[in-house]
């Protein structure tokens, strides 16, 4: 049974990102939102992230200290 969807984020992205990401979501059939999430969980499934365990220390990357590579 599929969780029931409570939250709403708002977030802001440059158009490319956002095009990036629609024809993601077209080429696996998802909408934006499932997209994101699906995107999110994979991210988390890789490093190992998840809810209850310890929070690792932040990266300078995540928190926003070094520029993008």
């Amino acid at each position: 049974m599929s969780e029931r969807k409570t939250t709403a984020i708002n977030l802001r992205m440059s158009q490319d990102v956002k095009e990036l990401l629609r024809l993601a979501a077209a080429q696996e059939h998802r909408t934006l939102s499932n997209m994101l999430e699906f995107l999110v969980l994979q991210h988390c499934a890789q490093r190992g992230l998840r809810l209850g365990a310890s929070s690792p220390t932040p990266s300078k990357r995540a928190t926003g200290k070094q520029g993008i590579q």
